[in-house]
């Protein structure tokens, strides 16, 4: 299995880096974000990973307004002559079939892109499916182009479009182990698959049985094959891949699916976001346990959401009056999230580090207000958990 991630997050440049090929136009790094420039028409650009499947997804984070050509592909060629594309245009979704650089639409859904929104094509056989913000907006049986392995983003060349948080791979799941065996004199290996909660027929030689297999069991399991009985062992392989925090975890939620960029583990001053007048910090782990059986993560968090007000349109000075709604609202609004956030979905963390997936997210606390050393400001906080799973794919 293959997975690609960038968050973009290094100094200004002309130079992507090596994980990006310029199919067209010039691509730059401004202010940690991508951006396709402003030399107009449309501009391609690919992953120089390529996946190991046909069946592949590719996702971005939208971090600018304006109104433009957006979209993402996958199940691509080296330069979506053939692929699957799904934009936006400033007025609507639309999910296309691309072959020979002919473009059919095949789904569409009636929205415009907002500020944050993470746009997602999947191709997996011939369901083709594009989302927003993990919610499923478009779909269709397609089997227009059956092979592809690249992926990447389409953009038109724009003066203040901004990409961040880019995310694609294979869509089928990482195997999280390798499973070795001895059934009495005979010995056979069996390839695992992830999040297998059936019974798995096999034959050995003359022998038939079946082996149970327990969701991300890292464990000995025992079972019965013909007159045989044996025990299978899971081995976790090293991988060189660098182990994510729930710092980390809980950042990229907030990116990905809340939507939401201007966050952080600590308050930046005051001028760094005083223009947007709202900013979320991840006050750090108030409870929670990890899973005793599976390596899965279940943090209890605290999220603090700051709002200032300016006096007047355009002033530097700020109101001495907090802006307690607004900053209550957007708290509420990230609770609202929690239950609108697809689970099961992998997060966007860059390359180098191990896949996340997130199992569950919901509220432990509610809303409250909590004083502030500044009395220009509001601050309004809520306890989440935050379930998540981590797995090390196998090269």
């Amino acid at each position: 299995m293959t997975s690609f991630a960038d968050d973009f997050n290094r100094a200004d440049s002309t130079n992507l880096g090596a994980g990006w090929v310029e199919v067209s136009g010039d691509w730059s790094i401004v202010s940690n974000q991508l951006s396709p420039g402003a030399a107009g028409g449309t501009i391609i650009l690919r992953a120089a990973t390529v996946a190991a499947t046909d069946d592949n997804y590719s996702q971005v984070a939208i971090t600018s307004a304006t109104v433009a050509s957006q979209g993402v592909w996958c199940r691509g060629d080296a330069t979506i002559a053939n692929g699957y594309l799904w934009r936006n245009n400033g007025t609507q979704w639309d999910l296309f079939s691309v072959v020979g650089g002919s473009f059919t639409v095949i789904g569409t859904f009636v929205a415009a892109a907002a500020n944050g929104d993470v746009m997602k094509v999947q191709a997996v056989g011939t369901a083709i499916k594009g989302f927003v913000n993990g919610v499923e907006r478009a779909s269709a049986t397609n089997s227009a182009v059956a092979t592809g392995k690249n992926f990447g983003i389409r953009s038109e060349s724009v003066s203040g479009v901004r990409y961040d948080n880019y995310a694609a791979g294979d869509v089928s799941s990482d195997v999280p182990a390798t499973i070795a065996q001895d059934f009495g004199a005979l010995g056979g290996g069996v390839v695992g698959v992830p999040e297998v909660t059936a019974t798995v027929g096999q034959s050995f030689g003359a022998l038939g049985g079946s082996a149970t297999a327990t969701r991300e069991t890292f464990a000995a399991v025992s079972g019965a094959f013909g007159g045989l009985t044996g025990t299978v062992v899971i081995v976790p392989p090293t991988s060189g891949l660098v182990a994510p925090t729930t710092t980390q975890v809980v950042l990229a939620w907030l990116r990905q699916y809340v939507g939401y960029q201007r966050c952080a583990t600590q308050l930046p001053r005051l001028s760094d976001w005083l223009d947007s007048g709202d900013f979320v910090v991840l006050a750090g782990v108030v409870g929670g346990s990890p899973g005793l059986y599976v390596p899965e993560q279940g943090p209890v968090v605290q999220l603090d959401v700051y709002a200032a007000n300016r006096a007047k349109a355009g002033s530097v000075a700020l109101s001495r009056k907090p802006p307690r709604g607004r900053a209550e609202s957007l708290a509420n609004e990230v609770v609202g999230q929690t239950y609108a956030s697809p689970v099961g979905f992998q997060l966007a963390l860059p390359a180098n580090y191990r896949p996340v997936w997130l199992t569950t997210i919901y509220p432990v606390s509610e809303v409250r207000e909590l004083p502030t050393a500044d009395e220009n400001l509001a601050r309004y906080s809520v306890d989440i958990f935050v379930g998540w799973i981590e797995r090390t794919p196998v090269g």
